[in-house]
C-alpha cells in the first residue's frame, strides 16, 4: 500500500494480520488506487490467515460479522478463508464488527 501512495499504511501485525486502517482516509484517490493494485495480496492474506481456526470457528466469525451490521460478509470458502470484496472491508461497520467478533482472527 505504501509503495502505491498510502504512506501512513501500517505494517502487518506480528501474526501476519492487518493493522486497523482507521487512521487512513479510505476515500482518497491514492487509497482507492492502492487498494485496487494490492487486491491480490489482500485476498491472499484474507484466504490464508483464517486457516488457524476450524471451519466451524470461521462460520461463527462470519455469522458474528453479519450480526454486527456487515450484512454482506460471506461464509468461509470451502478451503478456508474468506473472499472479502472491497465493498465488505470498506463498510463503515467493518472495523467495529471485526473487533467485536475476534479482532480479525476468524
Amino acid at each position: 500500500m505504501r509503495s502505491h501512495g498510502v504512506a501512513s499504511f501500517a505494517d502487518p501485525t506480528a501474526d501476519g494480520g492487518a493493522q486497523p486502517t482507521t487512521h487512513v482516509d479510505k476515500q482518497t484517490p491514492a487509497f482507492q488506487r492502492a487498494t485496487q493494485a494490492c487486491r491480490p495480496e489482500m485476498m491472499a492474506m484474507a484466504a490464508i490467515k483464517p486457516r488457524r481456526k476450524s471451519a466451524a470457528g470461521q462460520l461463527r466469525y462470519a455469522k458474528c460479522m453479519r450480526a454486527h451490521r456487515v450484512p454482506n460478509f460471506p461464509d468461509p470458502l470451502a478451503g478456508g478463508g474468506f473472499d472479502l470484496s472491497n465493498a465488505v472491508t470498506q463498510s463503515p461497520a467493518f472495523n467495529t464488527a471485526n473487533r467485536a467478533c475476534g479482532g480479525g482472527k476468524p
